[in-house]
């Protein structure tokens, strides 16, 4: 009779044991999908890469209790770099020997294989430390077949172990999270695409200096400014010169090299006084400086006059210098002056400097 009832004593304390271990489960899994639940709605609403990964750190840190994890995302050159991380020793450093040592990382071997990677061993768990090449866990970001990046886990504290549940719940979290990363790359690139498209409209292509185009609606714009707040606004032009001779003597491609070469001094000396170059036509380059009167206007054509003087152009052929000279007309905008008129000026002051012998900077009367 006594042994009936102990029998019937252990198996209810089995019952009570199992039905609390169900009721632990079942409070994890309450709990994973309120916070997966959670998290998808946060991240849907994000186009950051970045600010989807940090929620995404969050989210494996409170259900893992890992001491250091990272999110990674390849980049077009199939290259690596890391959005994410949390807990690691030499954040800085660890990216940048990870950068070097990518295709011998497990994180590389699940982007090749699109098949997640989990440590079975939880023995080995003490031996690693908080470096981006020590693995608990890598899971792939896929969408539409396409791996995306890889969410790691590179420690967990001493004798813990993942279950079965956290790593479902790491698969899970990883299929909602490559869905909204993929939308934000889509946006990124649609973004850049269209902020290219927007530059190469008002960029010369050949030198990378502004066209002849957006050098006119920068004018007319810094003339509204100047007439609003008084302050001076000046313009360069400048013409190489014997630029046919040049191309002739040596050739186009030698000529494209000048007009780059000069595109460059003209940005250099413009740039350090608040001002915008352009590529004006041709041989021709054009430069605004706002806030800036006629002397101090002369002062940076004649060091875009003299830095052009004393480059080293050298010949294709032999290697030999090959002489570049520049003249420059400079002019100040007049109250009420008309944008045409403004640029007439300058450009007699240019044809003056030809006239008067090249390679010299005149200013308009």
């Amino acid at each position: 009779m006594q042994s009936q009832q102990a029998a019937v004593t252990d198996e209810l304390t089995r019952c009570r044991q199992e039905i609390e271990r169900l009721r632990r489960e079942l409070d994890e899994r309450r709990r994973e999908s309120e916070l997966l639940y959670e998290i998808n709605k946060a991240i849907n609403t994000l186009l950051v890469p970045e600010e989807i990964a940090g929620l995404i750190m969050q989210a494996v840190v409170t259900l893992t209790n890992a001491d250091a994890c990272s999110i990674m995302l390849l980049d077009e050159a199939d290259g690596v770099r890391i959005i994410a991380d949390f807990g690691l020793a030499d954040p800085e450093g660890e990216k940048a020997r990870f950068a070097r040592e990518y295709t011998d990382s497990m994180a590389w071997h699940v982007c090749k294989s699109g098949q997640p990677y989990v440590l079975q061993d939880p023995e080995v768990y003490d031996c690693l430390g908080c470096t981006l090449n020590d693995y608990v866990a890598a899971i792939p970001f896929i969408f539409d077949k396409e791996v995306l990046g890889t969410l790691n886990i590179h420690r967990i504290p001493s004798r813990y172990v993942l279950t079965d549940w956290q790593v479902e719940f790491l698969y899970n979290l990883a299929g909602q999270a490559a869905l909204a990363l993929k939308n934000a790359l889509m946006y990124l690139e649609i973004k850049r695409q269209a902020m290219l498209l927007e530059q190469r409209a008002v960029t010369d292509g050949l030198t990378s200096l502004y066209n002849h185009l957006h050098f006119h609606q920068t004018l007319s714009a810094e003339i509204r400014a100047a007439q609003e707040n008084g302050q001076p606004l000046s313009i360069i032009l400048g013409d190489l010169d014997f630029f046919k001779r040049l191309n002739d003597t040596y050739g186009h491609l030698f000529g494209d090299t000048v007009l780059k070469e000069v595109a460059g001094i003209m940005s250099l000396s413009v740039a350090a006084a608040g001002g915008i170059a352009a590529r004006y036509g041709g041989e021709e380059f054009a430069a605004i400086l706002p806030d800036t009167p006629l002397a101090g206007a002369a002062e940076i054509a004649r060091d875009i006059r003299q830095r052009v003087a004393s480059h080293p152009f050298a010949d294709p052929e032999d290697g030999q210098e090959v002489k570049v000279t520049m003249s420059l007309g400079v002019a100040e905008w007049v109250a009420g002056e008309a944008k045409s008129d403004f640029i007439d000026r300058a450009d007699t002051a240019l044809y003056r400097a030809k006239q008067e012998g090249r390679n010299r900077v005149v200013a308009a009367q």
